[in-house]
């Protein structure tokens, strides 16, 4: 018998960053070594590159045992850019176009083939597995291999929460606050070529105001493309990009927008609703957004005064005024006798709010421990940053409300 992988990963779907355990075993004998090879492919199509050959030799139950996230670990992450009439944008800017680049390395196929060792010569392939990986990692309370399904639309029920947020789905709802100014971009999967079936062909926008009443409504099509990254699709979310998808039919008396996962008007998975925010505000807003854990992004809003800090760091030397180098040698006062090079400033912000509430308290821990962090201050253009990850403070505010406050740094360093 050839070799086999006896135990698995359970879903076909999952995130790489966190164990993804195989088994393999060869009922016949036991090689010297188990040999598992690695392939890599952002389309659906083929096997792709080979990354890695990794040789295992068998435990004491003459199994060997394979964890794919040491080789895919870190080779993922969310997409940063769509690309628009040629020209690539920051996910969340406003824009038509909802799909990565093809190349992005958001979202791949990775091909796993088992083979033996006996006496250096290498058996032909015995088994193949095929796992699609989004960047992100579920926590080791979780278990073992927790199961991604919960993102899935292959199934009319409408049980699934279907949008990559970590944010919590209450009873098939998902709400967040935004303000006119913010922008943002909501991520969700069409999966049929990853293994598991999806009904989703469509997400149904509906605008109303406070009463309920219905506004202006739009679908946005969901399409299959043999290219993985494209099919987590980045929908418009925010106001600003909301008023810019819904063109001559977008109405400023809104009160909230619901993003409905649908096959051709059968709801699949949670509503998303975006509340508008319009607290009176006298300081420039700062939108933190982040990779989350499960292969999208999510974001938060702080409305209280952001102070902006910007500190310079130098090295100085001294040089002698006199000028040895002149046509005739001159001595000016006014030239400078200590000279700085390597200038060098950073930006710093202190963030808070007054009125987070219990789950945007808890959506902002995502934030603590994400590798990829932007901000927005003001209406500026979104630049990364970093988070002082040692300056939350978190403290009660009122009935079931908290203030929050936290410190990043922009991750470019200021010419001077």
């Amino acid at each position: 018998m050839a070799v086999q992988f006896t135990s698995e990963p359970v879903d076909d779907i999952n995130v790489s960053n966190q164990h993804l355990i195989y088994t393999i075993y060869d009922s016949a004998s036991t090689p010297d070594r188990y040999i598992v090879e690695v392939y890599e492919n952002a389309s659906y199509s083929g096997d792709g590159t080979q990354i890695a050959k990794v040789y295992i030799t068998p435990n004491a139950n003459n199994r060997g045992v394979f964890d794919l996230s040491d080789i895919a670990a870190n080779r993922l992450i969310q997409a940063t850019t769509i690309t628009y009439q040629g020209t690539d944008k920051f996910v969340h800017n406003t824009g038509t176009v909802e799909a990565p680049n093809i190349d992005d390395p958001s979202v791949a196929k990775y091909t796993l083939k088992a083979r033996r060792l006996d006496n250096g010569v290498e058996s032909a392939v015995g088994e193949t597995l095929v796992k699609y990986l989004l960047n992100g990692a579920w926590q080791i309370k979780d278990g073992k291999h927790p199961s991604f399904s919960e993102f899935y639309c292959d199934h009319s029920s409408n049980t699934a929460k279907a949008w990559l947020t970590n944010l919590p789905n209450n009873s098939q709802l998902i709400e967040r606050r935004m303000a006119d100014e913010d922008e943002g971009r909501a991520q969700i999967m069409q999966h049929s070529l990853m293994g598991v079936t999806c009904l989703l062909n469509r997400v149904r926008y509906e605008l109303r105001n406070a009463a309920g009443a219905l506004l202006a409504s739009k679908n946005l099509s969901i399409n299959l493309s043999i290219y993985l990254p494209h099919n987590v699709r980045n929908v418009p979310m925010g106001p600003v990009n909301l008023a810019a998808y819904f063109g001559s039919d977008w109405d400023d008396t809104w009160s909230y927008c619901d993003l409905i996962p649908q096959q051709t008007g059968v709801q699949l998975g949670a509503a998303l609703r975006i509340h508008r925010d319009c607290r009176p505000i006298k300081h420039e807003p700062v939108q933190l957004a982040w990779a989350n854990s499960v292969g999208g992004w999510d974001m938060l809003r702080f409305d209280a005064r952001a102070p902006k800090t910007t500190q310079k760091s130098e090295k100085r030397y001294r040089k002698d005024p006199l000028d040895w180098q002149g046509a005739t040698t001159s001595w000016n006062a006014w030239d400078r006798g200590t000279t700085t090079f390597h200038n060098e400033g950073k930006i710093r912000f202190t963030l808070t709010h007054d009125q987070f509430n219990a789950e945007e308290r808890a959506l902002l821990e995502y934030c603590m421990r994400s590798r990829l962090v932007y901000y927005r201050y003001g209406t500026d253009a979104w630049a990364p940053c970093v988070v002082d990850t040692n300056s939350l403070v978190i403290e009660p505010a009122g009935s079931k409300m908290y203030r929050v406050s936290l410190a990043i740094e922009d991750a470019n360093p200021v010419r001077c």
